[in-house]
C-alpha cells in the first residue's frame, strides 16, 4: 500500500474507535443510573431504614431510604447558589442534622441534610434567601447521597458567608465546628413539624437511560457508516491499482 494511503487509513481507523468510545461511554452511563435506580427501587419497597452511626453506615449505599430523628443546627444553615428549578435561579440549602435516635451507637452527631430549594431575589442578588429551619426534634426522610453535584466555579466565596459555590464537607465542619458524617441526606418528606417551604422535586436516577441509549445507537451508527466508507474506499483503491497494473503491464 502507498504512502498515500496511509493518513486516511490512520484517520478513519481512529474515527471509528473515538465513535466506539463515545458510544460505550454513554452504555457504561445508561447501566450506571440503571444501578442507582435498582437501589432506589428496592429502597422503596423495603421503606425507610432508621439512620444510626454504626459501623455499617459509612458504605451505606447511595440512593438508600432512609429516616433520621434530630434536631437542625440552624445557625450553620449554607447556600448553595447557581442552582435553578423551572428556569428560576435559587439556591439549595443544606443544615446540619443532630441525631437524636433512640438505640444509636454515638448520639449527637451531625449529618449534612440537603433540604431543599428556594428562590432569589431576581431584583437584588445581595439579598439572600431567610429559609425556615423547623425547630425542636424532627424526623428526616430522604435519601443518601456521597456527595452533592458540583457546578463551576466562578471565583471565590465569601470566607465567612454562608453562599457557597459547591458544598465542601471540610469546609463545612470548619463552619460548624464539629465533624460530620461523610454522608449528605437529600431530604424528601418532613415528620413532626410544619412545612417549611423548600422545593424537593428531585431528579430520578434512570431518567436519562433512554437519552443515553439514543446517544450510543448515534456514536455506534457513526462508526459503523466510517466503517462502510473506508471499506468502500479500501477497495476502490484496489481496483484502481488493478487497473494500473493491467494498464502499465498492456503497455
Amino acid at each position: 500500500m502507498g504512502r498515500g494511503y496511509i493518513l486516511p487509513n490512520v484517520a478513519a481507523v481512529a474515527a471509528i474507535a473515538l465513535t466506539v468510545s463515545l458510544g460505550n461511554w454513554q452504555m457504561n452511563r445508561a447501566a450506571y443510573k440503571q444501578g442507582l435506580q435498582a437501589v432506589r427501587d428496592a429502597a422503596d419497597r423495603g421503606g425507610p431504614q432508621p439512620l444510626g452511626f454504626s459501623p455499617t453506615d459509612a458504605a451505606i449505599a447511595a440512593g438508600q431510604l432512609v429516616l433520621v430523628r434530630g434536631r437542625f443546627v440552624a445557625q450553620d444553615t449554607v447556600l448553595i447558589d447557581n442552582r435553578t428549578h423551572n428556569g428560576i435561579a435559587g439556591v439549595h440549602v443544606v443544615t446540619a442534622l443532630r441525631i437524636e435516635s433512640p438505640g444509636s451507637a454515638q448520639p449527637g452527631q451531625l449529618i449534612p441534610v440537603l433540604r431543599g430549594w428556594i428562590a432569589r431575589d431576581p431584583a437584588d442578588r445581595s439579598r439572600l434567601p431567610q429559609p425556615v429551619t423547623p425547630p425542636g426534634v424532627v424526623e428526616v426522610e430522604g435519601r443518601v447521597e456521597s456527595e452533592l453535584a458540583k457546578a463551576m466555579e466562578l471565583g471565590a466565596d465569601s470566607a465567612a458567608g454562608p453562599l457557597w459555590q459547591n458544598f465542601d464537607y471540610g469546609r463545612f465542619e470548619q463552619r460548624i465546628g464539629e465533624p460530620v458524617m461523610r454522608l449528605v441526606l437529600r431530604q424528601e418528606a418532613l415528620h413532626g413539624a410544619a412545612d417549611d417551604g423548600l422545593v424537593r422535586e428531585w431528579p430520578v436516577p434512570g431518567d436519562g437511560v433512554a437519552r443515553h441509549h439514543g446517544y450510543a445507537f448515534q456514536w455506534y451508527s457513526l462508526a459503523a457508516m466510517i466503517a462502510g466508507l473506508w471499506m468502500w474506499f479500501l477497495v476502490r483503491s484496489g481496483r484502481q491499482r488493478r487497473q494500473e497494473r493491467r494498464s502499465g503491464s498492456g503497455g
